[in-house]
């Protein structure tokens, strides 16, 4: 199967270059030299007009702004750096041993690690060169090969508090391995064993969550026990909440609802944001991006701009200090992150408690924004 029917979601091949830049007035010459990472703007808002009902037009700036030549410029000259640090996070996650059960035990969430780390690899697959696709895919295949023992199958088992922490990763890791073309089908029957606890336990979850859980619902064709994408009128976009007084909490909040959003398979043909969400998010996430480089925190900054190239804001210039900040802000090993405080606590599980997460999400960073390059 093809990488881009394999990875359906995450490729950059399904529209062509000349029709989103006719779509969206973004020069040719900006797919010439930036493949096609300003496609983006074209899932934000698919053809740059209002949605119907709303009278504004959408602001030239959500697909081009004056920093499109910049950053085109940009993703070129930094095309080779990124792909070495994509090479060195792969050399490092590929020590990486993941005990479920061990992890469990030990106050760490196995199946959320288990997802990050499926999810790193198949970013890693969509970006990786010809001849080091076998071993990713080989990789993918051991990692997942968990899935098929009884054992690991206990969400219907489990105590309320454990399955409200892990069915959001339980339900997220199949669909990792569906678009990474790995068979389900087991899976997938037990998934169907727990829809009615799923149902049950979804008023306990919050906003980006039950969105999240709406796109699950809609790959799986689960009945929702009533319609989850009404918390989509609730979360921190919505409120238009200002990005100087989001709480660190609120600001992962708001990723996740953008992403929650993007990832939708149902998405409208007039696209999953509104004209003000994009006035809104283009402002929140400039500023956000500003304060979390201050604060050198690289997980928020990885979160951000994968945002950021959700939304097609590429453009702005924070999208390329935040990116520049990723690649030089790598670990001699090959991850990102800044946790040797907490190694006392962590001991040898540290790699996996605290810095897979972060190195998963600047690997998704890099793959959404140099994929093709």
């Amino acid at each position: 199967m093809p990488s881009s029917a394999i990875f359906a979601r995450g490729t950059l091949l399904a529209v062509p270059a000349a029709r989103i830049a006719s779509t969206c007035r973004i020069p040719r010459s900006v797919f010439r030299r930036a493949g096609s990472l300003a496609f983006l703007c074209l899932l934000a808002a698919p053809t740059c007009k209002p949605r119907p009902r709303v009278r504004a037009s959408l602001p030239a700036s959500v697909c081009e702004g004056p920093g499109s030549s910049a950053t085109a410029a940009w993703l070129a000259a930094n095309a080779p750096l990124a792909h070495a640090a994509r090479d060195r996070a792969r050399a490092w996650l590929d020590k990486i041993t993941l005990d479920v059960r061990d992890l469990d035990r030990n106050g760490i969430p196995g199946k959320r690690k288990l997802g990050e780390l499926l999810g790193a690899y198949v970013d890693l697959y969509q970006t990786a060169n010809v001849p080091d696709r076998a071993a990713i895919r080989a990789r993918l295949e051991s990692i997942a090969a968990i899935t098929a023992e009884p054992w690991y199958h206990d969400m219907g088992r489990v105590d309320d508090a454990t399955f409200k922490r892990d069915s959001t990763s339980y339900l997220r890791i199949a669909v990792v391995m569906e678009r990474a073309g790995l068979d389900t089908t087991f899976y997938r029957k037990q998934i169907q064993g727990i829809h009615q606890r799923l149902n049950q336990n979804m008023p306990t979850r919050g906003i980006h969550q039950q969105m999240v859980f709406h796109n699950y619902y809609q790959h799986f064709g689960l009945k929702e026990p009533y319609r989850l994408l009404e918390a989509a009128t609730a979360g921190v976009i919505p409120k238009r909440l200002s990005p100087y007084k989001l709480t660190q909490n609120e600001v992962y909040d708001l990723m996740h609802e953008v992403g929650a959003r993007y990832e939708r398979e149902d998405k409208p043909p007039e696209g999953a944001f509104l004209v003000a969400d994009l006035a809104y998010l283009r402002w929140a996430l400039d500023r956000l991006t500003v304060r979390y480089l201050m604060a050198d925190n690289r997980d928020l900054v990885g979160e951000l701009a994968i945002s950021m190239a959700y939304l097609g804001f590429i453009d702005l210039a924070v999208f390329r200090e935040a990116m520049d900040n990723l690649l030089q802000s790598e670990n001699p090993d090959g991850s990102w992150g800044a946790y040797e405080e907490a190694r006392a606590t962590y001991g040898a599980r540290l790699d996996v408690a605290m810095y897979l997460h972060t190195t998963a999400i600047v690997v998704r960073a890099l793959a959404i924004t140099f994929a093709e390059i």
